[in-house]
């Protein structure tokens, strides 16, 4: 049985914004790293369970990822759901990250996940999140396990909406 102070989102209430998870995009947003996942995909026979394209390619195309890595974790974006919206955070080296987009969770009616090529080495993809009549709201670019990380993006809009109507009926009796 449902009390006024159950919670849809464990430890989140519905009168305070609150993060519930934040993801950064992979290596496989970017042109170079899904070049680079398409190289090590190139040869699909494996030797010992790794494909051989990956033990030929691995070393020579190391510094590239280390370099791609690297810019995409310290300037890159961050995707950060909250109880209320999903924002889009610009990282910067030495300064304060900024918000560069937001898009209310009452606005999003499904995400779609598109794989383009490269991505599939990384386990990654592109994520959109769409509006009731199918248009695209937001494109998240390389997004890593994309099935979790829009299970989590539904989930947060299904309690969102929950929660908006128990309130209701809680206003409504008393």
């Amino acid at each position: 049985m449902a009390t006024a102070t159950s919670q849809a989102i464990a430890g989140v209430s519905p009168q305070a914004e609150a993060t519930i998870i934040s993801v950064y995009p992979s290596l496989a947003s970017k042109g170079m790293g899904r070049f680079i996942g398409q190289v090590c995909d190139s040869i699909p026979t494996k030797i010992l369970g790794v494909k051989i394209s990956c033990i030929l390619f691995a070393l020579p195309l190391a510094p590239l990822s280390l370099i791609g890595y690297a810019l995409t974790k310290m300037a890159g974006l961050q995707f950060e759901i909250t109880n209320r919206s999903l924002k889009v955070w610009q990282m910067s080296l030495g300064a304060k990250s900024r918000l560069i987009n937001e898009v209310p969770i009452d606005d999003i009616a499904d995400v779609a996940i598109e794989v383009l090529p490269g991505q599939e080495f990384y386990h990654a993809a592109d994520m959109y999140l769409l509006k009731e009549d199918g248009t695209s709201l937001l494109r998240m670019e390389g997004i890593l396990r994309p099935e979790v990380f829009r299970q989590n993006i539904l989930k947060t809009c299904d309690a969102k909406s929950l929660t908006a109507e128990a309130l209701k009926m809680i206003e409504a009796r008393g």
